[in-house]
């Protein structure tokens, strides 16, 4: 007798879960390694990337792990999900302002350069963290490459050290610059208004050691007054200052950024940078401007 194997009407059979399921489940029961979890994810990633959608918040938490293994794999995940869809990465926000805050040069870099895109594409979602990304530039300044002779006995394991850290520096300064990039593009495209203690830091950033860095900040002054900001007597002084400085981009930065804020103490200082600067460039900008502060003196 042959045993009846069909399915009896009103029964359905159960349908196997979808792989997508299954790391979800894994996911949310913390029953499988989570390496090995955002690993199975960058391999869909790459082929069907919006396959990811219900799974991109755990993804997004994983990169406020303690693992830097994970939180590299999770900006893998992350860096193939943003060539599909930029919506979907900004799901992640929050957890790659968290990411960027970090010691490890590569991290930041990594996370700084999906904030960078996100910023190009929609500004207006990153307006409300300006202050905190120049709270990060401020104070994760790259490191310098430790005493490594105390450290190791062989040449071989020293320059390995070495290699690693010099490596580790040059993400550093590579991350901060690509978020004073995005801290540029929110200001130049949203109104953004900046608490005084964010004005303070930025003002900071204006002498930074880092010339790229140093010409975002008196760019950003510039837009700050451009967008109807108040610049004060201090940042005023602070940029007067950087008039003298070694780099060409600065000098042209901090003039732009004088010329906007209306700043008529700076009318002086910028007739005898007209005389003295070596760059023509430098020299005509400035005659320009303190012409242009001199004639909004006037009744």
């Amino acid at each position: 007798m042959v045993e009846n194997t069909d399915v009896q009407a009103g029964e359905t059979e159960a349908d196997e879960p979808t792989e997508i399921e299954r790391l979800r489940a894994a996911f949310e029961t913390g029953s499988s390694d989570r390496r090995e979890l955002l690993s199975r994810c960058l391999t869909i990633a790459e082929s069907t990337p919006t396959a990811l959608t219900p799974l991109v918040e755990s993804i997004a938490e994983s990169l406020c792990s303690d693992s830097v293994v994970i939180r590299q794999t999770a900006l893998s995940v992350f860096e193939e999900l943003l060539l599909e869809d930029v919506a979907l990465v900004m799901e992640g926000r929050e957890q790659l302002l968290d990411c960027v805050d970090t010691e490890y040069g590569t991290i930041q870099r990594r996370a700084a350069k999906i904030l960078a895109v996100l910023g190009a594409e929609q500004p207006a979602d990153l307006e409300s963290d300006a202050s905190k990304l120049l709270s990060v530039v401020a104070q994760r300044t790259p490191y310098e490459p430790s005493a490594v002779e105390s450290t190791a006995a062989d040449p071989i394991t020293q320059r390995t050290i070495e290699h690693h850290e010099m490596g580790e520096r040059r993400d550093g300064v590579m991350g901060r610059r690509l978020l004073m990039g995005v801290i540029r593009t929110v200001l130049t495209e949203q109104s953004t208004t900046l608490t005084d203690e964010s004005v303070a830091t930025l003002e900071s950033l204006v002498t930074d050691d880092d010339t790229d860095i140093a010409g975002d900040a008196a760019f950003c002054f510039g837009e700050l007054a451009a967008n109807g900001r108040t610049i004060g007597p201090s940042v005023v002084q602070t940029l007067i200052d950087q008039l003298d400085h070694h780099d060409v981009a600065v000098r042209s930065q901090v003039i732009w950024a004088l010329g906007h804020a209306n700043a008529r103490t700076a009318i002086a200082p910028l007739k005898r940078r007209a005389e003295t600067d070596p760059n023509d460039d430098i020299r005509s900008m400035a005659v320009d401007t303190a012409a242009f502060l001199q004639a909004s003196e006037q009744p």
